[in-house]
């Protein structure tokens, strides 16, 4: 209500009654971004953007400030907007305000600190193979070998392979701390041009990644084929050779391959883990002949590659076993026979006949009376299958044996023998009945 006087200071009629509010004045400016508190992945140098929200209109001022320089501003900047870009040295702890400033620039009000930290972004890793636009044969067991320098600070690393043919297959590997990526299945890969992708990555707090840019290197493959690994088809897989079969018969070990390439190797050893070797041979073909091996377990490996070094996976190593040589089979005795009664009455010698045994080199044969060590006649190394014995001055009627047997050297040295046939026999005379008169010269004639 409003009263007063007139010129003559005469009261006058009051005023009608109103009524208001006076309220107090809200005035604020806060940082946004970089939000408070917050953790940013930078490059060196890069454009940070500021960003506030003011009750008041500008300019403002912006003032960033490391925690380490001890409160003087690192960058300070003007600006009639709510937000501009400033460029920092990259990662630290920083903390940073804005002002409402007057037409003179003085200070209005000033919002309160807002702490940040930024952390270096990874460098790209640095690939070491393969080399840009290189060109690639994959042949046999060669892998793609992919390799890159370990980057500062990662933790792991991501890498895929992009075909320049979106018909083929993309190729991703598992992330790893790895600094490698051997593709040895090369089931999914194809002639053609590549793109190589590498990431770094290091987690930080807050579920944050750091990662790198991505590292990109471009190159071909001319060829990609596998080789199959070769395989022994004999001996078969714990096959028993007799010692006998391999000096007699020569027999090889076979292999087949597919494709078959044009070096093979062929190792042998008594060892499962090839510590000592029997063999070690380069061949170019897919048979090797077995050697003379004494009785035992042998293993068998193989391996082979083409003419430009390319390898296939090397067989599966492959046990046999090789048996004692068996003995010669046994004589069978012709003359005499087992038991038999030799009337000496009329002959004038004694023959002995018996059957010849395959590969034999000679054989020992010697007669005996029975009970008697003492050989009437011996033979060590008698080269037929007959012997005639006619010195029968030395013998007399009676109990005898007769005893062959059959050898097979070799180097040397005796190689085989068969069992020992002994032929009991007997020999006898005929016996007189009537001892005849002795005749006188003078009754003799007379007669």
């Amino acid at each position: 209500m409003v009263e007063g006087l007139d010129r003559e200071n005469k009261a006058v009629p009051p005023s009608e009654l109103r009524r208001f509010t006076v309220m107090e004045a809200v005035l604020s400016i806060t940082p946004v971004k970089p939000a408070p508190d917050s953790l940013s992945i930078v490059e060196s140098f890069d454009n940070i953007q500021f960003s506030w929200e003011s009750t008041l209109d500008g300019p403002y001022r912006v003032e960033v400030f490391r925690k380490t320089g001890g409160g003087l501003p690192l960058v300070t900047q003007i600006s009639n907007a709510s937000s501009l870009n400033l460029v920092l040295p990259g990662q630290g702890e920083y903390y940073w305000q804005v002002s409402v400033l007057d037409a003179e620039e003085n200070t209005v009000l000033t919002s309160r600190q807002a702490p940040f930290e930024m952390v270096q972004r990874l460098s790209p890793p640095r690939f070491t193979t393969p080399e840009e636009a290189g060109v690639l044969s994959l042949l046999g067991a060669t892998p793609l070998n992919i390799g890159w320098q370990p980057v500062a600070g990662a933790s792991y690393y991501s890498a895929e392979l992009i075909p320049v043919n979106p018909a083929f297959p993309t190729i991703a590997r598992e992330s790893g701390p790895e600094i490698n990526w051997n593709i040895i299945d090369k089931s999914r890969l194809r002639p053609g041009g590549y793109t190589l992708q590498v990431q770094a990555h290091n987690p930080l707090e807050g579920g944050i990644v750091n990662s790198s840019r991505s590292a990109i290197r471009s190159f071909s493959l001319d060829r990609v084929q596998d080789y199959g690994a070769p395989r022994l088809t004999y001996p078969a897989q714990g096959q028993n050779l007799s010692r006998l079969q391999i000096i007699d018969n020569r027999p090889s070990f076979r292999w087949v391959q597919t494709p078959a390439l044009e070096k093979q190797r062929i190792r042998l050893s008594s060892d499962p883990n090839f510590g000592t070797l029997i063999l070690d041979e380069e061949l170019d073909g897919l048979s090797r002949s077995i050697p003379d091996l004494p009785e035992g377990t042998y293993y068998v490996q193989l391996m082979s590659e083409d003419t430009l070094g390319n390898k296939s996976p090397d067989s599966s190593i492959y046990s046999f076993n090789v048996t004692p040589v068996p003995a010669l089979p046994g004589v069978q005795n012709y003359e005499p026979v087992s038991g038999q009664i030799i009337d000496m009455q009329t002959r004038d010698d004694i023959r002995f006949f018996w059957s010849g045994i395959p590969k034999t080199d000679y054989y020992r044969i010697a007669l005996f009376r029975e009970g008697s060590s003492k050989a009437v006649f011996r033979e060590d190394k008698w080269s037929g299958t007959e012997y005639t014995f006619n010195k029968l001055e030395e013998l007399d009627t009676g109990l005898f044996r007769f005893e062959v047997q059959a050898v097979r050297e070799m180097d040397g040295k005796v190689f085989q023998e068969s069992a020992v046939q002994s032929v009991p026999f007997e020999l006898t005379l005929p016996e007189i009945s009537e001892i005849p008169d002795i005749l006188s010269p003078e009754l003799q004639y007379a007669r």
